[in-house]
């Protein structure tokens, strides 16, 4: 027997009445197929979005920690000119001390050389 086209109409429009109700009996979870279709079309949407966040984030950050380094080689910097500024106050003291030294000899010279004068001058007179 074979089928006219009107026959496989009428079949293909009871088919698609059908069918989804039928996909139901055979496997209940085909129904939400098409709401995790969707679910997931957002989802990656989601992500697309999240990870140009997360890009422009990474980037503000890696911006910020250049600042931060650069600043620490500013203080480094600064630390470092303090430090010669102390080495040169060092070497300032030390030729102070050297000149006190020197002072201190000849004012005891002095007090040694005027006590023998003294004592002499006694014996003189």
């Amino acid at each position: 027997m074979a089928l006219n086209d009107t026959d496989l109409r009428r079949i293909g429009d009871y088919v698609k009445v059908n069918m989804y109700g039928w996909l139901l009996e055979v496997a209940p979870n085909v129904a939400a197929v098409p709401q995790i279709l969707e679910r997931l079309e957002r989802i990656e949407q989601e992500l697309v979005v999240q990870r140009h966040e997360l890009k422009a984030q990474r980037e503000l950050m890696e911006s910020r920690f250049d600042a931060v380094d650069k600043r620490f080689e500013d203080i480094n910097k600064r630390f470092e000119d303090v430090n010669k500024r102390f080495e040169d106050m060092n070497e300032r003291f030390g030729d102070i001390n050297k000149r006190f030294t020197g002072m201190q000899w000849m004012v005891g010279g002095g007090f040694t050389l005027l006590a023998a004068a003294m004592t002499v001058f006694k014996f003189l007179v």
